[in-house]
């Protein structure tokens, strides 16, 4: 299944700026015709701008929506986040934050990702130690961590699922459910829900203009604009971003293109028609947080050695400083030269074993050779994401205090996702080759570059039908039973919800291929898998690889598939992205039914506050085992020609979840509210995801409790809350757990079984190839999670001009089991392998020119003994980059008078407490949890100024804005992983944070 869960890799400027070419036209379009629409307020409007607040509203709201005119400063007085119907935050039972129309203006938020950071125990998702070490999540998709669980099912709009990376110019404000939630969800993350209101029209003309520009270079253009069509009827607004932004790395890049039209009718008093469109186009580099890795200081210390003629097979090991390339074919293109076979041929030599991690990396610490800003991967690791997304909305005034709302959506999602430099190949090495493999002097002798050794592509293509209907009601008992109702009941407030999304989705993987036969006549050979090289020369402003395989065909395999080739280019290739035969294609659909009722009642004279919702969901899969992906001429054929519910018919499955929430609010006084929320949660475990044995994972499932206090003070002016909590998260789906024990389980798995297959096994031997024997596939497997903390809020206006919040939180995440499928693999696998002395020295390849540099049969087991007690040992470990302790703080002030008047001045600061980045290693190859490996504390003060005014005859308002990011220029490197090297921690990889960043913004509002 393609789901949101599983959605879940030198910058050419002239093509850069080409690509921005073809699309500005359209943007001039839409900007130009906006532009008069914005400027001609009686064009169609039949009522004169009333200058009013951001959301004016003269018609009684319907309890699914938010009237956020109440919002006080950074206080949120309502929010739905709760239980699906607009409800005081106070009378609440779960975890609750809101971030205002106004905080976001302050902190300059103009992403989803901006305004998290702000956010109690949450952040972006960057991987862990055990899970997903590299982040591909994060980068990739949408993924972020809250109390240290992954939050992709719980990120919604309007409530409804979306894969579209956010963004500010169209949202009005964010809320945020931390924790289970079953009547928000009952399928999703125990971490909570995370939701973004739309802007919508109202019924009064207004437009803006935002310009915005920051130190990096980067340049932003907002235009919105309302208008009243039908004076208290029919209202519409256009908005449109364009933006290209750049961070302190070279290169890095993002460009984005969203045009959104939302409309609101309301043909009868009790009836409100609303309809909501956007799309765009979404471009950019996904930058790793680390400096780039050293493969070059071990040459320059060996004096710079070199390679004098053309390698072959027989050619021993060079001298110190330098390395060899493989002894297999190694089919190599570089600009300007003919591509060739690198075999055998020099490369600087990797760093030392117990100054690199597991991966053979190690970060660069200081500007030497290399300044630390570089990106080397460049467009090698970039996503390109086209999306739309279409909504209707009704809702109806049934009778008094009954209200029915009906929703109708259609996203659709495409993601190109180029991984051609991977998260491992980010390796500067030094080119110590004087002549190339044809004899022919070498250019580029002595210059560094990067490689793509396996150049892979993900096409993500997604798309999503919703239906919903929900229904509320409210009585009210305190007039029926007497002095006693009066006394002891109040009123009740019902919800009904049925819900059906369908989702359908394919997941292809290519690689780069050669279908030209200068290197090997079958495309299929690995030979024909060519390499790219790019040099790097920072002092000329080439930092790194270019997006370079964007225009390559696809090709699929076909009975005629040779028709299909690319005509070679100028190089005499033909290259063309092939489907990965060892990687799985996904070509799924699953439709998710779910029916939810939830009520909250007060009682005592609304002292006392009953929360409870109950929430079923059933998910219909349709999906296919990988051996039934058909194959032609070696490669797959294409999967994106055949309808799942028709192909996999006799594979489909049925999952289904009950989860409930139970809540009370106790209010003692009526400033003073004391709660405990009780929840529960699943999250189903879909297509392409089975264990080492090639079996289908298990659902996650979740829990967890909050109870804490909310106090109003200062006669409503602050407020304060106290959250502690315990959230658990069993069999949470984990990637392969090689990264956890830094031995690649899989490989030596299949390599056992190869060797056993290939030289032992007789006649009446079974297949070690197949299951249960051999791994199937790309497994994954799972994982035990507990989180616990507590969240501290504060909010308040302690003055009409003064705007103050912070939050301080504590999360404590731990894995209580951790690999658990492929512990008992090995436990059942691991004596057979160790029963034959004479299996302990064979090699898989027993062929070649030089087994030496294979490791043996006896070797690679010994190998997966320490992964397996590794495994075992991380029971109680924290999965790392997390921080204990967090803390956020905003506050500004406004001048209403005096010299100063029309200026606000505010700052921010966030501090995020050390986190572990590893573990030291036993003497048995265990890990000991108990005595991690720490990273540093981080700190980042940010200020801001603003200044507004009205302009043009007091007809329109103009402001202007400063911010300044991390002003004391904080970017020394902070630590990000560490591994023990045999004599202690070693920190191999190193993040280099934004340094001071100015952002300066005008918005024009008329």
């Amino acid at each position: 299944m393609i789901s949101p869960t599983n959605l879940r890799g030198l910058v050419n400027v002239p093509n850069a700026t080409d690509r921005r070419q073809s699309k500005l036209p359209a943007v001039m379009k839409l900007a130009c015709a906006s532009s008069v629409f914005a400027f001609s307020p009686s064009l169609f409007s039949q009522s004169e701008n009333t200058g009013g607040s951001e959301e004016t509203e003269v018609f009684e709201l319907s309890p699914f929506v938010i009237d956020a005119k109440n919002d006080s400063g950074y206080y949120a007085e309502s929010t739905l986040s709760g239980t699906r119907l607009s409800s005081s935050v106070n009378d609440l039972a779960s975890a609750q934050s809101v971030l205002t129309k106004e905080f976001l203006d302050d902190i300059a938020a103009t992403s989803f990702e901006d305004a998290m950071k702000f956010a109690p125990n949450t952040g972006s998702d960057t991987g862990g130690i055990s899970d997903d070490p590299l982040g591909n999540r994060g980068l990739f998709f949408n993924s972020y961590r809250v109390r240290g669980f992954r939050l992709d099912e719980g990120l919604t709009t309007d409530f409804l699922f979306s894969a579209i990376p956010g963004d500010v110019y169209n949202v009005q404000r964010i809320s945020m459910s931390r924790g289970p939630n079953s009547i928000l969800f009952g399928l999703g993350s125990p971490g909570g829900n995370s939701n973004q209101v739309s802007k919508r029209a109202m019924f009064d003309d207004r437009s803006s203009i935002q310009v915005r520009f920051d130190s990096d270079n980067s340049r932003r253009g907002v235009l919105d604009v309302n208008r009243v069509l039908i004076d208290k009827k029919l209202a519409i607004r256009a908005a449109t971003v364009v933006e290209e932004s750049f961070t302190h790395r070279k290169p890095s890049g993002r460009e984005q293109y969203r045009y959104y039209l939302n409309a609101v009718y309301k043909p009868f008093e009790k009836t409100t028609m609303r309809a909501l469109w956007e799309t765009g186009e979404i471009d950019q580099m996904n930058v790793r947080p680390w400096t780039t890795t050293d493969y070059f200081s071990l040459w320059e210390e060996a004096g710079q050695p070199s390679v004098t003629e053309p390698a072959s097979v027989a050619t021993p090991n060079p001298e110190p400083g330098l390395d060899r390339l493989t002894n297999g074919n190694y089919a190599l293109v570089i600009d300007g030269i003919d591509p060739m076979n690198w075999r055998r041929m020099g490369r600087s030599q990797l760093p030392d074993r117990e100054f690199r991690n597991a991966q053979g990396l190690a970060s660069i610490t200081a500007d030497s050779e290399l300044p630390l800003y570089i990106n080397p991967v460049g467009g090698g690791q970039s996503v390109d994401i086209d999306f739309s997304n279409t909504a209707f909305f009704f809702e109806q005034k049934l009778a008094k205090n009954w209200h029915l709302e009906l929703v109708y959506n259609k996203q659709n999602v495409t993601r190109n996702v180029w991984n051609t430099l991977g998260a491992n190949f980010d390796k500067v090495f030094v080119d110590p080759n004087e002549v190339l493999p044809n004899g022919d002097p070498n250019p580029n002798f002595g210059e560094k570059y990067v490689e793509a050794v396996a150049s892979t592509r993900f096409l993500v293509d997604w798309g999503v039908e919703t239906m919903r209907a929900t229904t509320s009601y409210e009585f009210d008992l305190s007039e029926q039973f007497g002095n006693f109702g009066e006394r002891f009941l109040g009123k009740t407030r019902m919800a009904g919800l049925w819900e059906e999304r369908e989702t359908q989705g394919y997941r292809p993987i290519f690689r780069l291929h050669d279908t030209s036969g200068t290197f090997n006549a079958d495309p299929f050979a690995g030979f024909n898998r060519v390499k790219h090289r790019f040099y790097i020369d920072p002092e000329n402003g080439v930092y790194g690889a270019p997006k370079f395989a964007d225009n390559y065909p696809i090709v699929w395999g076909a009975e005629d598939m040779a028709s299909n080739y690319p005509t070679p280019a100028e190089n005499g290739l033909g290259l063309a992205w092939m489907p990965a035969q060892d990687l799985p294609q996904l070509h799924t659909n699953e439709r998710l039914t779910s029916n939810m009722i939830a009520m909250q009642s007060y009682f005592w004279k609304d002292r006392l506050i009953g929360i409870f919702g109950w929430r079923d969901d059933t998910l219909r899969l349709w999906d296919g085992p990988a051996s039934e992906y058909e194959r032609v001429n070696k490669f797959f054929a294409d999967i994106s020609t055949f309808d799942p519910k028709e192909r996999w018919s006799e594979f489909a499955a049925d999952i289904d979840g009950s989860t409930r929430t139970r809540g009370l609010v106790f209010r003692p006084h009526r400033d003073v509210s004391l709660y405990f929320n009780d929840s529960s949660s699943f999250r189903p475990v879909t297509a392409g995801f089975v264990d080492i044995r090639g079996n289908r994972l298990e659902n996650e499932s979740g829990k967890g409790q909050d109870y804490g206090v909310r106090w109003t003070m200062l006669d409503g002016k602050a407020h304060l809350n106290i959250n502690w909590f315990e959230t658990e998260l069993e069999g949470e789906r984990t990637g392969q757990v090689s990264g956890a024990t830094g031995i690649g389980i899989r490989g030596r798995v299949d390599s056992l079984w190869t060797i056993l297959a290939e030289q032992v096994a007789g006649p009446n031997d079974p297949d070690y190839l197949a299951a249960p024997y051999r791994s199937q596939g790309n497994w994954a497997d799972y994982a035990d999670t507990a989180s616990e903390g507590v969240e501290i809020s504060f909010t308040a206006n302690p003055t009409k001009e003064w705007r103050l919040h912070f939050n301080l939180s504590r999360q404590e995440n731990y894995r209580s089991v951790f690999g658990t499928q492929a512990q008992a693999y090995l436990d059942e696998f691991i004596p057979f392998w160790d029963s034959n002395d004479d299996w302990k020295e064979l090699v898989r390849d027993p062929d070649a020119a030089d087994t030496t540099t294979q490791s043996t049969f006896g070797e690679m087991l010994q190998e997966l003994k320490d992964a397996r007690s590794r495994l075992d040992s991380l029971e109680g470990a924290q999965d790392g980059r997390r921080p204990e302790w967090s803390f956020n703080m905003s506050t500004a002030y406004r001048f209403t008078d005096g010299r100063l008047k029309g200026f606000t001045l505010g700052g921010n600061a966030r501090w995020r407490d050390a986190a572990v980045i590893g573990y030291p290693v036993g003497d048995f190859g265990q890990f000991l949890v108990e005595q991690p490996f720490m990273g540093e504390d981080s700190t980042n003060v940010g200020v801001f100024g603003r200044y507004a005014t009205k302009v043009f005859n007091d007809k329109a308002s103009w402001v202007i804005q400063l911010n300044i990011n991390n002003v004391l220029d904080d970017d020394d490197l902070i630590p990000f992983e560490a591994v023990d090297n045999g004599n202690g921690e070693f920190i191999s990889r190193w993040s280099l944070p934004r340094g001071r960043t100015f952002i300066l913004s005008n918005t024009l509002t008329f």
